[in-house]
């Protein structure tokens, strides 16, 4: 038989196996595209083999290289061994019966297959056209060059291909860190007090507290914001029934509230500071729920004393945290500071303290104003951003290196952000091939770190009169270089936490400050300015989100103080949260 005008048998063997290249191919990018498909772990790795050894296999089909026959044939014998001890691995574990199932159809048909492509090399007609035995010494002439001049210049691109490949992608795809310097170890030593002393130290008092502090009982954990007098019957009754329980461990927060700091040594799995462990933080959560409840059930009882003072205490323990050196507890002892405001000002408003409780109260808050600052960008938070560098690039051993894809896939993948999206694993390639290396991120770091600390000194107010705002500032500065501007632009919105704070702690002074004068006076001030008069305010504080003092105003019913809040308006105190458009931040009269 002759070929010269049919489709030769090697030539249908290539499409197939080109088929085959092609599928698995689709299949790996599909993974790679794919940001929960992992596609460099060894399923992934035998797709990628499969597909490159299935196109190799197919242009050297096409040349009719001899061995190549064999060769395929070989493999194949291979491929059914494999396939039998998949199916005896699959067997002998303690699976499903339905998966048993789908791994002996799964071994039949992949064996079937196998058998059938060996049948195939072995046919008499793929020998004979393997022998060239079909085609006449006219067509063998003419089809040889041609056929060889294509099959090589194709070969020859996709050698060009994979080297060039090799050389940008293999190093960074198996490529690991070089951990050279402790941070943990730096951060732990910067971060302990100097002349530190265990004695000073509130830890172990918090620890107490926390370990020996009874919870709310389940069907108060969805009331604490509430005030007592609120609570229907059933939940009054089982507020009064447990508030006695914790009246001796109570003793631990007033030592600890006593401590100049609150120390601990920082501990990591794997050593990284981004892995912190923050041992304890939901009991402690639980257990400030329990402490402002409780206090605003003292209140209730007609002891407005006792409120303040263990809201005072509570206070406290916010802002120990807020002195720690990481964000997060920062950020945590934040969000303590600004519930405890909520409930001192809940306490004023329904329990009624008298004039000396008023000053005492009024002089402690007053004394913590300069000491809510966050965020504070310390030596801590420093190290953080260094490590995270060391952790993520290359070190070639001269202060360089390339972004690592496998780590920014690690740290994106599957994660919630304000700013960006998760990524895939081809992604995360791409941005590595094209990334400024280490050296030029840890100078934009530092410059980084530099401006932001100026950054939050600046209020809210005078970028949105510059049209501008922190993200804009920090993405611009940060432009170009996608580690830094993905994983730290969040900074801005921990800034606007920290100016929220401020606000909320000059607000709950103002009013202590005006009830002080009322108890003192028997009428309203008719001004803040009065109130730094009469020695109650050191001065009168800027509202962050306008260009004068918080709105104070005397109502026929008493006053009314409100933030324009972060729509810069002022709606004439209409109630509502922080960013809401077209309502402002109503610190006065209590929105229960």
């Amino acid at each position: 038989m002759i070929y010269d005008n049919s489709l030769r048998p090697s030539t249908l063997f290539g499409l197939v196996l080109l088929v085959l290249a092609l599928t698995a191919a689709v299949t790996w990018l599909g993974a790679l595209l794919d940001p929960d498909t992992l596609s460099f772990d060894p399923a992934g790795l035998i797709v990628l083999g499969l597909a490159l050894g299935c196109a190799v296999l197919s242009l050297l089909v096409v040349l009719h290289i001899r061995w190549v026959r064999v060769t395929m044939s070989v493999l194949l014998h291979l491929s059914i061994v494999a396939l039998a001890l998949a199916l005896c691995g699959v067997a002998s574990e303690e699976e499903a019966l339905g998966l048993k199932v789908f791994a002996v159809a799964l071994f039949v048909g992949g064996a079937g297959l196998c058998a059938v492509g060996i049948l195939v090399l072995h046919g008499r007609a793929m020998k004979a056209d393997f022998a060239e035995e079909g085609i006449s010494p006219a067509g063998a002439a003419q089809r040889r060059p041609r056929t060889r001049r294509v099959a090589i210049g194709i070969l020859a691109v996709l050698l060009l291909v994979l080297a060039y490949s090799a050389w940008r992608v293999v190093p960074l795809l198996v490529a690991k860190p070089t951990i050279t310097v402790d941070y943990l170890a730096e951060a732990n030593r910067l971060s302990k007090p100097a002349d530190y002393d265990p004695n000073l130290n509130a830890a172990p008092h918090y620890e107490k507290l926390f370990a020996g502090f009874v919870p709310l009982p389940q069907e108060l954990e969805e009331q604490w914001k509430m005030w007592p007098g609120d609570l229907s019957a059933e939940h009054l009754d089982a507020l009064a029934a447990w508030a006695p329980e914790n009246e001796e461990i109570l003793g631990s927060l007033a030592a600890a509230a006593g401590c100049p700091y609150w120390w601990r040594e920082y501990v990591s799995a794997d050593g990284a500071l981004s892995s912190i462990e923050l041992p304890g933080l939901d009991t402690a959560r639980r257990c400030v729920w329990g402490l402002l409840l409780l206090a605003k059930y003292h209140a209730y009882e007609g002891d407005a004393h006792k409120a303040l003072s263990l809201l005072m205490q509570v206070h406290c323990l916010g802002e120990h945290w807020t002195l720690r050196g990481t964000l997060i507890e920062q950020l945590t002892g934040l969000a303590v500071c600004g519930l405890n405001y909520a409930a001192v000002r809940a306490v004023l408003d329904d329990g009624k303290p008298d004039v000396e409780v008023l000053r005492r109260t009024l002089t402690f808050f007053r004394s913590r104003l300069d000491k809510i600052a966050v965020p504070r960008f310390m030596a801590v938070e420093e190290l953080y951003g260094y490590d995270s560098i060391q952790r993520s690039f290359t070190d070639d051993g001269n202060g360089d290196g390339r972004l690592i894809p496998a780590r920014l896939y690690e740290t994106k993948k599957g994660r919630a952000s304000l700013y960006t999206q998760p990524i895939s694993y081809l992604d995360a390639l791409w941005v590595s091939l094209n990334h400024p290396g280490r050296s030029e991120t840890q100078s934009l770091f530092a410059e980084y770190f530099d401006c932001v600390a100026d950054l939050a000194r600046q209020s809210p107010w005078p970028l949105y009169a510059a049209t501008t705002s922190y993200e804009e500032e920090l993405q611009e500065m940060l432009e170009g270089n996608y580690y830094l501007r993905d994983g730290f632009t969040a900074i801005a919105q921990c800034i606007r936490l920290g100016w929220r704070g401020k606000a909320d702690a000059h607000a709950t002074v103002i009013v202590l400050g005006v009830l002080t004068y009322k108890a003192q006076k028997g009428r309203w001030p008719q001004s803040l300015e009065e109130l730094v008069e009469e020695g109650l305010l050191v001065r009168v504080p800027m509202d962050p989100y306008s260009d004068g003092p918080p709105v104070y105003r005397v109502t026929g019913e008493g006053f009314t103080l409100y933030s324009a809040g972060e729509d810069f308006l002022d709606d004439g105190g209409e109630s509502g949260e922080w960013d809401q458009f077209g309502a402002d931040r109503v610190f006065w009269p209590v929105v229960q």
